[in-house]
C-alpha cells in the first residue's frame, strides 16, 4: 500500500466536476477542455478552487469473490483535500474538503508561484484564481457576480517556514498529511467590510501578475531578436496617422487569450472570441504551425531596420500556409472594404486601422518570403469581435505599394 504521492499538489488550481466550463474531451479518455464563456445564470457561478492541504487515509470496503462468493474486506487509501476559494461578496476565503475523485485539474499550469526571498516581502501579489476568473461573463447580471470569485491585490508582509509540512505513516508506507512549506502573511482591504484584513496562507497561492502566463516568443530561424529598428507599422504610418491598436475589448487583449489557448494545447477557452477562433481552425481544417513569431528585417538589405510580430502562422490539409494577423477592435467593424494606403495628401484622412493593418500585414507577407524563404504564404488579416454577427470575419491581405515603398531602402 506504499504510496507517498498525491494525485494534486499545493496551490493547484482545481474545480468540482460538475463545473458548467468543464466538458470533456470529443474523444473518450481526451484531457477535459476549460470553456470560460458567457453562461446564462447566476447559479452557475462556481469557484475554480486552489488545494491548501492533501491527506490520505486507509479506508475498508466489502467486496464479493466472483468464484467462492465469499465476503472478503479490502483496505485501500482514500485522498481528500481542503481547497479554498475567495468570496468577494462574503468578503472572505472560504474552504470545503472533497474526495480526489470529484475534483478536475485545471488543464494548464499556469506561471510560477513566487518564492520566499526577502526581496519579495511587502510586494503586490495576486490568487492565481485571478487570471482566470476575470474572464466569466454572466448574461443579465452586474459586474458584482461576474467578479464575485476576483479576489482584490494582496501585499505580503511575512513569511514562515513550516517545522513540520508533511506526515508520514511509516506501518503502511504512505504520506498521511501534506501542508505548504511555506505560509505568508498577506494584506488586503476587504471591499464588502470597509477594513483591512490579514490571513496566513501556502505561497503556492499568489503570483505576481494577475495576467495570462508570459508566453516566450517563437522564431522562425535560429537568430537573435532584434530591437534596433523601428515597430513596423511606425514605420509605415510614420506618426503621420491618427492610428491606435485595436487589439483589445474590455481589457482583454485577443492576442493574449489565443496564445494562451494554443499554449494549453487548445484545451483552455476564456471568451467567445476564443471560442470562435477555435472554431473557425475546426472548421477549415487549420493546424497551427508556430505562434507569437518575433520576425525582422535584419540581413536582408533591401529593407530599412524594422521588427514586428507575426501572430500565426497556421497550415491547412493541402499543406498551404497562411500567415494572420489578429485584431479585434470596434472601429474596425464598419470596414467591408480595405482602402489602399498612399501617399497622396487628400486621402491621408480617409485612410482606417484596416489599411494600416493590411500594408503591414503585406510587408510581414513579402519578408516571410524573401528574407525567411516561405515562398508560398497567403496573408489575411483575422477581426474577431463580440458585435460581428459570428464574432469572426477573415480578409484577404491586398498588395500595398506605398507601404513597401515606406520601408525599401
Amino acid at each position: 500500500m506504499s504510496d507517498f504521492k498525491f494525485t494534486f499538489k499545493i496551490g493547484q488550481l482545481v474545480a468540482i466536476k460538475n463545473h458548467p466550463y468543464f466538458k470533456e474531451g470529443n474523444k473518450t479518455g481526451d484531457k477535459p477542455i476549460y470553456i470560460g464563456t458567457t453562461i446564462s445564470c447566476s447559479s452557475d457561478n462556481y469557484p475554480l478552487m486552489l488545494i491548501k492541504e492533501c491527506v490520505k487515509s486507509i479506508q475498508k470496503k466489502q467486496e464479493v469473490a466472483t468464484t467462492s462468493l465469499e465476503v472478503l474486506e479490502k483496505q485501500y487509501l482514500e485522498e481528500k483535500y481542503l481547497c479554498s476559494w475567495y468570496d468577494s461578496i462574503l468578503g472572505k476565503f472560504e474552504e470545503a474538503w472533497f474526495k480526489s475523485d470529484v475534483l478536475i485539474k485545471f488543464p494548464s499550469e499556469l506561471s510560477t508561484s513566487i518564492s520566499s526571498e526577502k526581496s519579495n516581502l511587502m510586494k503586490k501579489v495576486f490568487l492565481r484564481t485571478t487570471l482566470i476568473e476575470r474572464y466569466k461573463k454572466i448574461l443579465g447580471s452586474n459586474n458584482r457576480m461576474n467578479d464575485r470569485f476576483v479576489s482584490s491585490s494582496f501585499i505580503i508582509k511575512e513569511f514562515n517556514n513550516e517545522n513540520q509540512y508533511e506526515w508520514i505513516n511509516k506501518e503502511h508506507g504512505h504520506c498521511e498529511k501534506l501542508i505548504s512549506k511555506t505560509k505568508a502573511k498577506v494584506q488586503w482591504f476587504n471591499v464588502t467590510k470597509g477594513k483591512y484584513n490579514e490571513e496566513w496562507l501556502p505561497i503556492e497561492f499568489f503570483q505576481e501578475t494577475p495576467n495570462l502566463i508570459n508566453i516566450q516568443r517563437n522564431k522562425l530561424i535560429d537568430e537573435p531578436e532584434f530591437w534596433d529598428g523601428l515597430k513596423l507599422m511606425d514605420l509605415i504610418s510614420d506618426k503621420k496617422y491618427n492610428f491606435h491598436p485595436q487589439s483589445s475589448e474590455d481589457g482583454k487583449s485577443l492576442e493574449d487569450l489565443i496564445y494562451f489557448y494554443i499554449f494549453s494545447e487548445r484545451r483552455i477557452i476564456l471568451d467567445e472570441r476564443v471560442h470562435a477562433f477555435d472554431k473557425y481552425l475546426s472548421e477549415n481544417k487549420l493546424l497551427i504551425v508556430s505562434y507569437k513569431i518575433h520576425i525582422n528585417s535584419t540581413e536582408y538589405n533591401s529593407f530599412k531596420p524594422f521588427y514586428a510580430q507575426l501572430d500565426l502562422l497556421l497550415e491547412n490539409d493541402k499543406k498551404e500556409l497562411f500567415a494572420i494577423d489578429l485584431i479585434s477592435g470596434n472601429s474596425l467593424l464598419k470596414d467591408d472594404e480595405i482602402p489602399i494606403l498612399t501617399k497622396t495628401p487628400e486621402n491621408e484622412k480617409e485612410l482606417s486601422g484596416l489599411s494600416l493593418y493590411n500594408g503591414r500585414a503585406y510587408i510581414i507577407q513579402e519578408l516571410l518570403m524573401k528574407k525567411y524563404e516561405i515562398l508560398k504564404v497567403n496573408s489575411k488579416l483575422l477581426i474577431i469581435n463580440s458585435k460581428l454577427p459570428n464574432l469572426i470575419k477573415e480578409i484577404d491581405v491586398k498588395e500595398c505599394p506605398f507601404s513597401l515603398e515606406c520601408v525599401t531602402k
